[in-house]
């Protein structure tokens, strides 16, 4: 990333975010998670690049088929499988695209079996839980006392020890469809905030520069020691948060305090993430860039589910932890290295024309850059 990122600098070229940022974020859990070489910045755009693209690439049916899917009574799916017409609810990002990623995480999985090669990632750690030889490593890790792990572990949320070989393919595509365009999709706005924001660029610059000569060398443990970078990508979730609601199934019947509401088991209850994050009584002038929202001496008494942008309890984002490292690694490499800055093609905040075929909200156009090596 860094050779191609210069490469874009020394041409003076103005690059669009996504572009970049999508080939990082997919490399980035292809290799790290399941041990498959993606290539995305080579030359010419591998095979796998163009599928991981095309998962969530809408389609003129897309939006039909999950409302569709969404409000159909169940019993009227089953009758329609059993008539042959099961199809027509099936969920639209269950396409070709995925399928072949699916292809490619179950040849991963059994050649490793098979050889008993290990590359000391994801799904070695599977296939160990698989094997029962997975390690139980929650008290020795750093975020245990974390407000977000704290409520993963809610009463009556009952923790499988088991793990089948579907639910290896399953969290695998997941991880690899899910995780690349969300992150892929933060990363882009991260830069195209900062090129905008030149005061916000330098005190990041500032804070990477202070933590280590070497941006690529530091450790885990220091890069969650940033603490201005933390707030970076957070003040970018929430003002361009890539899930907009969050839904839950009510468990049993729910009286709503202060009220006359009544919430049934069963019903779905929805909440505007979105909405949250843009309320002002909670973030003072929510549509200013400011990432001192999210610095602790702002942040303290604020209620810790203001931000939802990886939900909480248990079943938050799976890939929460990993996106924000990917992420953080991502950011410290460019920003030591790299001045990010608006250029002819750059669109203001208030001329933005949002995409509504975009799953995840991004602008029509795209959003355009330039970048400069730093001295």
């Amino acid at each position: 990333m860094d050779t191609y990122v210069k490469s874009l600098a020394e041409a003076g070229e103005a690059f669009e975010t996504k572009d970049l940022t999508g080939r990082f974020s997919l490399d980035g859990l292809a290799t790290s998670a399941f041990g498959v070489e993606a290539g995305s910045f080579n030359e010419e755009e591998s095979e796998f690049l163009k599928h991981a693209k095309a998962v969530f690439k809408p389609t003129k049916w897309m939006f039909p088929q999950l409302i569709l899917g969404a409000f159909t009574p169940n019993f009227v799916k089953k009758v329609a499988t059993t008539l042959g017409f099961g199809q027509i609810f099936t969920w639209p990002f269950a396409n070709d695209h995925s399928n072949f990623l699916m292809h490619v995480v179950d040849e991963s999985f059994k050649q490793r079996k098979g050889s008993g090669t290990k590359r000391n990632d994801l799904l070695d750690l599977m296939i160990d839980a698989i094997d029962g030889n997975l390690e139980d490593l929650d008290d020795h890790d750093i975020h245990s006392s974390d407000q977000f792990e704290k409520d993963a572990e809610i009463v009556g949320h009952v923790k499988n020890k088991g793990l089948a070989y579907d639910d290896v393919v399953a969290t695998a595509m997941l991880l690899l469809a899910a995780g690349y365009d969300t992150t892929g999709t933060a990363l882009s706005w991260i830069l195209y905030d900062l090129a905008m924001n030149p005061n916000c660029q330098d005190t990041l610059y500032e804070e990477i520069r202070d933590a280590g000569r070497d941006a690529s060398k530091l450790s885990y443990e220091s890069l969650q020691s940033l603490p201005y970078l933390d707030a970076v990508i957070h003040e970018t979730l929430r003002r361009h948060t890539p899930i907009a609601t969050l839904e839950r199934c009510c468990s049993k019947d729910y009286h709503v305090p202060g009220t006359d509401i009544i919430i049934k088991k069963g019903q779905i209850v929805r909440a505007s993430n979105a909405g949250i994050c843009m309320d002002p009584n909670i973030f003072p002038n929510p549509y200013e860039y400011n990432p001192e929202n999210f610095l602790k001496e702002n942040s303290s008494d604020r209620n810790p589910y203001s931000f939802l942008t990886f939900s909480l309890g248990p079943r938050n984002c799976i890939g929460m932890r990993f996106s924000m490292f990917e992420m953080k690694v991502c950011i410290t490499s460019l920003v030591s290295k790299f001045n990010f800055i608006p250029c002819e093609k750059t669109t203001a905040y208030e001329n933005l024309d949002y995409d509504p075929t975009d799953f995840f909200g991004r602008p029509k156009g795209g959003l355009w850059i330039k970048c400069e090596a730093r001295e």
